[in-house]
């Protein structure tokens, strides 16, 4: 299994043009909404890889109270508990792994699974 990303002159042109056209991804569902833009792209032998900067709101459940939350959510620190950054990723990821299959088809880009998203950064 390889483990260094593929560079070929098809993979440059599709790093770049998922890049391009990818500015500013709308995803609205019943846990998540906001925009996404595609940061990088990796193709391996068997597998793709994203990064991703979201832009939105998550709908969860903190401190006994379920609400929209943006970015600051992870800024509270009201008492002892502070949300888990690796949970909240986990959660963005699994949210919005479909847009961002459709998204990335058009560009023949294989993300089967959410932790393909490999990087998000919520903003």
């Amino acid at each position: 299994m390889s483990r260094y990303s593929l560079r070929t002159e098809n993979t440059e042109v599709t790093k770049k043009l998922a890049k391009k056209f990818g500015k500013e991804i709308t995803v609205s569902n019943q846990y998540v909404r906001g925009v996404f833009t595609v940061k990088n792209l990796r193709k391996y032998e068997f597998r793709d890889e994203v990064d991703i900067d979201f832009k939105g709101e998550i709908y969860v459940m903190w401190q006994g109270k379920k609400d929209w939350y943006d970015v600051s959510l992870m800024d509270k620190t009201q008492g002892k508990w502070k949300p888990s950054k690796i949970k909240v990723n986990r959660f963005i990821r699994r949210n919005i792994i479909f847009s961002v299959q459709t998204h990335l088809n058009y560009f023949c880009v294989n993300i089967r699974h959410y932790s393909d998203i490999l990087k998000i950064k919520w903003l």
